[in-house]
């Protein structure tokens, strides 16, 4: 049986722990810290964090879509459409343009 005396500050809560390898930051860590600070400090410099002159933008109207459906059902719209321009945009390519080009290291 061992039998712990804990002599002076006693870790009695969590704010008394001190420094160990659970309350800093490792390797990768410090790597990721690092690049966020250096990410920090371009937008800065390049004024990207700074107060829009104009204030924020105050325009809060909630657009209402015309029709109310589910996602697959957008995603299948959605695919529709697609498949009419590329159909409307395919009858305009003439055939001819699409010449063969006999590649040179096949015989």
């Amino acid at each position: 049986m061992m039998i712990i005396i804990w002599k002076g500050n006693e870790p009695d809560n969590e704010n008394n722990y001190g420094i160990n390898k659970c309350t800093t930051l490792g390797r990768l860590g410090k790597l990721n810290h690092q690049e966020m600070e250096e990410t920090r400090v371009s937008l800065t410099e390049a004024g990207w964090l700074d107060n829009s002159p104009n204030g924020l933008n105050q325009n809060k109207t909630i657009v209402q879509p015309n029709i109310i459906q589910n996602d697959s059902k957008w995603k299948a719209s959605v695919n529709q459409q697609r498949q009419k321009i590329l159909a409307e945009r395919n009858k305009s390519i003439s055939s001819k343009s699409f010449r063969k080009i006999p590649d040179p290291n096949e015989k």
